[in-house]
């Protein structure tokens, strides 16, 4: 066996990583590294005509069309007009509100046990501002409602 000198050992193991990943990339055998993709949210595409997948993932926002300078008031989420299943095999992970500009109001990650995917949020806004709802079904993927609530 031969002894290899740190330098020769070094191009050795570079040679041979080289080559283990260029035969990786070509043969259909091993699973191609991608880099995740983006969020991509779907939304209710025609109110008129609202699909079943629609019916059960749009974010449902009921709140005041105007409210009062720093009056308080109830935000009302519920995810889809048919309330989504909450069982282990399909369920709502989380849902996020923000404010315009992707500024946070509430985060809530979700267990599929004993919750319905809904909440309430007790708001007083300074200025009017669209809010936004997201959600992340595990299975249907994301899916995102926006209102716009006017301050007066």
């Amino acid at each position: 066996m031969k002894n290899f000198s740190r330098r020769e050992f070094m191009e050795t193991g570079m040679a041979l990583t080289a080559g283990t990943l260029a035969l990786m990339e070509a043969h259909p055998a091993f699973p191609q590294m991608t880099q995740p993709s983006q969020e991509v949210y779907q939304t209710l595409k025609d109110p008129k005509i609202i699909s079943e997948l629609e019916m059960k993932h749009v974010p449902l926002i009921d709140v005041p069309d105007l409210v009062k300078k720093m009056e308080s008031f109830n935000l009302h989420i519920r995810i889809g007009r048919v309330i989504h299943p909450m069982e282990k095999p399909h369920h709502i992970e989380w849902i996020h509100v923000m404010k315009k500009g992707g500024i946070p109001l509430a985060e809530i990650n979700l267990s599929y046990e004993g919750v319905t995917p809904s909440i309430v949020l007790n708001l007083a806004l300074s200025e009017s501002t669209e809010i936004h709802v997201k959600i992340l079904c595990n299975i249907h993927g994301y899916w995102m409602e926006t209102k716009k609530i006017e301050v007066v």
